[in-house]
């Protein structure tokens, strides 16, 4: 055990209660509980602040941070750059650009030729 982790033990035998603190972090932060980081070492100044305002000071000072989320690989949409930018999907795209299809005014036309002819 570090002596960061035994101070913070001995700290939290004391009783400070820092749930204002952190739910005020935060609020601050826009994050859930567990994404509140109070360094261990300085755990009695963070109990001395009791406004916002002393919690930014913490955070400008690096005491109260924000833990990082966790973004896998496949987070979030695939956006329309990694679309185009794909081999297979230019491929796909490529094919379907050869092929004609047929369209309603194509359609209408060619059976209506037939039947202006033979009157």
């Amino acid at each position: 055990m570090s002596a960061g982790a035994s101070a913070a033990s001995k700290i939290f035998k004391k009783g400070f209660d820092l749930s204002t603190q952190r739910r005020m972090a935060m609020a601050i932060f826009g994050v859930g509980k567990r994404k509140v980081w109070l360094d261990p070492a300085k755990l009695a100044i963070i109990a001395k602040a009791k406004t916002r305002e002393s919690i930014r000071e913490l955070i400008s000072k690096d005491v109260v941070r924000v833990i990082p989320t966790h973004r896998g690989k496949h987070f979030g949409r695939v956006t329309e750059q990694q679309i185009a930018a794909n081999p297979v999907t230019k491929r796909i795209k490529a094919q379907y650009a050869q092929k004609s299809t047929p369209t309603l005014s194509t359609t209408l036309n060619t059976e209506a030729a037939p039947a202006a002819a033979s009157s």
